[in-house]
C-alpha cells in the first residue's frame, strides 16, 4: 500500500535540525552543561511489512550532543550510521542494507540527586537506508519517535544502576526499483522495550556504561560520554 504522505528528504531534515540547534544555543544560559556521546549499539525486533512479520536486525554507531536547556530540561541533536539485516526480505538486494539517521531528543528530569535521578524522554529519528545488486534497487525511508520512563540510582562512589521502559514507533516505506517495482509500508511490530544497566562514572567527568535491552527490542548498547 502507498504511504498517502510524502517522506521529506534527509538534507531538509538536516537543514531543520541544524536551525533548530543554533537557536537554542543563542538562547541558552551560559552555564550550560555540554555532553558528547558515543554508542555502539545492537538490537533485534520484528517489523510488520505489508502484513508480513521480518525479523529484523539494527547494528548502529551514533554520536550524540546533548546540552542542558534549563535545570530541568536538556536536548540533544543525534546522528549516525547503521546496518540493517533482514534475512526473511523475499527481495535479496534488502536482506542486508545500510544508512544513516539525524535525531533530535528532550529529556525532562523529573527527580535530580546525587544519589537517585528519573527522568522521561522524548526522541525522534528520521533515517534513510538503501542497497543496490544487479537490476535492482531497494530504498527504506522511516520516522521513528520513542517515549521512555528511566531512572538512575546510585550503588557505589562511581557505579549506577539503570532501569527504564520504552515505547518505540516506527512508520516507513520499502521501495524496491528494477527486476521488482513495489512500494510498501512497514512498522514495529511491537511496542515496549524494557531496558537494565550499569553506568561507571571516570575521573575526568567521563562515563561508561552498558544496557541490555528485552522486549519489542532486544540487543545490547555500549555507551560512552563525557561532560565539558
Amino acid at each position: 500500500m502507498q504511504q498517502s504522505w510524502s517522506i521529506p528528504s534527509l538534507s531538509g531534515i538536516l537543514l531543520l535540525l541544524s536551525c533548530l540547534a543554533v537557536h537554542t544555543n543563542v538562547h541558552a544560559r551560559a552555564t550550560n552543561i555540554i555532553q558528547g556521546g558515543f554508542h555502539l549499539q545492537s538490537v533485534e525486533m520484528d517489523l510488520e511489512v505489508n502484513g508480513s512479520i521480518r525479523q529484523t536486525r539494527f547494528n548502529s554507531i551514533d554520536v550524540i550532543l546533548r546540552e542542558r536547556l534549563s535545570p530541568n530540561l536538556d536536548g540533544a541533536l543525534k546522528f549516525g550510521y547503521f546496518g540493517i539485516s533482514q534475512k526473511t526480505n523475499p527481495i535479496f538486494a534488502g536482506q542486508n542494507i545500510s544508512g544513516e539517521y539525524v535525531g533530535i531528543d528532550f529529556r525532562l528530569h523529573l527527580i535530580d540527586t546525587p544519589s537517585f535521578k528519573m527522568l522521561t524522554n522524548l526522541d525522534y529519528r528520521y533515517a534513510v537506508a538503501d542497497a543496490e545488486e544487479t537490476d535492482q534497487t531497494v530504498e527504506w525511508r522511516w520516522h521513528q519517535v520513542s517515549i521512555g520512563l528511566a531512572t538512575l540510582t546510585q550503588v557505589s562512589n562511581h557505579l549506577h544502576l539503570s532501569l527504564g521502559l520504552n515505547y518505540l514507533d516506527i512508520n516507513g516505506v520499502e521501495k524496491a526499483t528494477g527486476t521488482i517495482d513495489q512500494s510498501l509500508d512497514f512498522q514495529a511490530k511491537d511496542s515496549l522495550t524494557g531496558i537494565i544497566g550499569l553506568q561507571l562514572s571516570t575521573e575526568d567527568s567521563g562515563e561508561i556504561g552498558i544496557e541490555f535491552k528485552m522486549g519489542s527490542s532486544q540487543g545490547a548498547r555500549l555507551i560512552f560520554q563525557r561532560s565539558f
